[in-house]
């Protein structure tokens, strides 16, 4: 080898050593905060320095490790801050802070979107807390939040490296040091299914996916699923093999017996014949996947039969399972011509050829000569309780939009009203059930026996006045293993924890660090019962912007002002979240589009109202994204950013109100 090459070779080893190298030789020069240090900062028994404090706010305790920065546009931590994360995980898993709960705040500099910024921010936080999780620290002491660049150094431009950035939080300050249970890694799982824009089959179903939008709310506020429970596939994610995964990963992996599994599908529906001698009718009903295709033939194919969902079922030993079906379960090809109003186009809820010609099954996957009659027991065209599960433990509810040979509807535009479903059998059974219509006994509770009977009597009526629509009828149809005295939809079961603890002292810090001058009250008293309906007065002595906030009873967080209904797109003044002095806000009020119903489970509540005389942009951006009316999926989070923009912004004149009350079952 020439000397001139042996020469490059080397000076590139070297390089390329060096390089290798650099990452290691920085981590070892950094001036790691050692974690006994670290503990005296957190526990607040030594002077901070440079350390941001609010009077009287949770959270005071607060650290900036100066390792733990990220590179542009990543949320990939440096081998420097494993160095001091490693500290970090000792400090928190100490003795004098072994009983505490801790923010991780990350940021992010100026560069880029608000909305962009504050995802990465969460992701960075993100990638902080599971380090720490790995080394041992207990999730459920853990919050992450990101900020993005709402709160950028002082003195330090805006897209400097070092507002890349997290921060440590101790947020218990007040905590009496009782160990917290960890948060149940699951209390169940709903997965929310809508098709209606089809690949290849017809005709379309417009209204599908608000469907899964409401049935996604119903299985928040109603059966008690956090968000992060609840899974939706709509229109091209909901494939034949997107849906069967995810209810392998979500439904089966991610649930265990005793918790609660459910299942939702809005779309076309259709049969195919019976390949393995189960159904006496000779056809297996399906459901039909956002890429279901005609083969050659015309016939319909990649379907999901009942057998497979038998088969999925037969899984979910121990689990209650709810199963919600607004699609077709027709009978033979005669029974398939398709109903359209030709002035709203609204069609039933089956598909056809797409030149609009009724569909056939096709052939049999066997001679007809060798079918046997099914058992004795079989129902006939139920989509699931004909098939063996493989179990008797399976506790088991299936509602359908339609008996086998009928076809379920979609709304026409005017019957359709703001917000609602798309598909006649959904809207009826949220009204059914959510707007308590279906409690014929005025108990406060609706059972499956009254929400099936509400269904079918609406029904009836609803085809005697739409002839032309019906066709061969219109019969929802409940299956239920056990009495139907229960009620139709019952809640999760949460297993217990801390977490509502954790969020009532937050806010309780907060209003004892603020200022009289609000009012909090709940007109009928602080005694609801469990169905009963709520209405929420705030009184102002000043003028300034309002916050109310609700701790249930099992610990959710709802924002209940501002809320879609009182501000933003759509309000008559974009400002509605304004109050002024000597005035009151009745919510919902004169407002006939939502209400407030108490809900199971009964317990203790806490009511918070928050009033400010200037208006925040921080604030601003946190309630904006929560005016839903839905629980907030991380509520701890929640409280964690509000506290951080009142510090930053240190307002004077910030006032609140608490107001605990109490959700009863109804007197019998």
């Amino acid at each position: 080898m020439p000397v001139h090459q042996t020469r490059i070779l080397l000076i590139a080893l070297l390089v390329s050593g060096l390089l290798a190298a650099a990452p290691i030789g920085a981590a070892k020069a950094t001036d790691v905060r050692a974690m006994r240090d670290i503990v005296q900062q957190l526990a607040g028994t030594t002077k901070r320095i440079g350390v941001v404090e609010g009077p009287g706010l949770p959270g005071d305790q607060r650290i900036m490790l100066p390792d733990i920065q990220f590179e542009f546009d990543s949320d990939r931590l440096s081998p420097a801050a494993h160095v001091q994360l490693d500290e970090l995980a000792k400090a928190l898993q100490h003795s004098a802070l072994g009983s505490s709960h801790f923010a991780i705040h990350g940021h992010t500099d100026s560069a880029g979107s608000i909305e962009y910024n504050r995802l990465l921010s969460e992701r960075r936080a993100l990638s902080v807390s599971r380090y720490l999780q790995r080394k041992g620290v207990d999730a459920s002491r853990l919050v992450e939040v990101g900020f993005g660049e709402t709160h950028l150094l002082d003195d330090i431009p805006g897209r400097h490296a070092r507002n890349r950035r997290v921060e440590i939080v101790r947020h218990d300050v007040a905590s009496t040091g009782t160990p917290t249970a960890a948060v149940p890694a699951s209390n169940g799982r709903a997965l929310i299914i809508a098709v209606g824009d089809y690949r290849k089959v017809s005709p379309a179903l417009p209204g599908t996916v608000q469907d899964a939008t409401n049935m996604r709310a119903f299985a928040m506020s109603h059966l008690g699923f956090r968000r992060d429970e609840v899974k939706m596939l709509v229109d091209e994610e909901a494939t034949r093999s997107n849906i069967l995964d995810t209810a392998e990963r979500v439904l089966i992996g991610d649930t265990r017996p005793g918790e609660t599994v459910f299942l939702y599908f809005s779309g076309h529906g259709y049969q195919q014949f019976d390949q393995n001698n189960d159904e006496a009718d000779r056809l297996d009903e399906t459901l039909v996947p956002y890429d279901a295709f005609y083969d050659e033939q015309g016939t319909l194919q990649n379907m999901i039969t009942d057998d497979e969902i038998a088969g999925l079922f037969s899984r979910l030993n121990g689990r209650r399972v709810l199963f919600v079906v607004d699609a077709c379960h027709a009978g033979t090809s005669d029974k398939f011509g398709v109903v359209t109003d030709e002035v709203t186009r609204a069609t039933v809820k089956s598909p056809t050829r797409l030149d609009g010609s009724p569909l056939r099954p096709g052939k049999p996957a066997v001679p007809l000569s060798t079918i046997s009659a099914a058992s004795s027991d079989s129902n006939d065209g139920e989509l699931v309780p004909t098939k063996d599960l493989g179990s008797r433990s399976l506790d088991l509810t299936v509602w359908t939009a339609v008996k086998a040979d009928q076809k379920a509807l979609m709304l026409r535009n005017e019957e359709r009203r703001a917000g609602g479903a798309g598909s006649w059998f959904t809207e009826n059974l949220l009204n059914g059930f959510r707007e308590s219509q279906a409690d014929l006994d005025n108990d406060g509770s609706v059972s499956r026996d009254e929400l099936i009977s509400f269904l079918q009597a609406r029904s009836s009526a609803y085809c005697e006045a739409n002839r032309n629509r019906c066709g061969n009828g219109l019969t929802p149809q409940m299956y239920a293993s056990g009495t139907g005295a229960v009620t139709a939809f019952e809640r999760v079961r949460h297993i217990p924890s801390q977490s509502k603890d954790i969020s009532v002292r937050q806010v309780e810090a907060v209003s004892a660090a603020s200022d009289a001058g609000v009012d909090l009250a709940i007109a009928s008293g602080t005694r609801l019962e469990v169905g009963s309906v709520a209405e929420f007065v705030v009184t102002s002595q000043h003028d300034g912007f309002l916050i109310l906030l609700d701790i249930s009873p099992d610990g959710n967080i709802v924002q209940l002002y501002p809320n879609r209904f009182t501000s933003g797109a759509g309000a008559a003044d974009p400002f509605a979240d304004r109050i002024q002095a000597g005035a009151s806000v009745h919510l919902p009020g004169e407002d006939a589009r939502y209400h407030f119903r108490a809900q199971p489970p009964a317990g203790d509540g806490v009511l918070f109202a928050l009033v400010t005389e200037e208006r925040s942009t921080a604030l601003d951006q946190l309630t904006s994204r929560h005016k839903d009316l839905l629980p907030v999926a991380r509520p701890r989070a929640y409280l964690s950013e509000m506290i951080e923009a009142l510090r930053s912004n240190d307002q004077a004149g910030r006032r609140t109100a608490l107001l605990h009350y109490t959700v009863a079952n109804r007197s019998q």
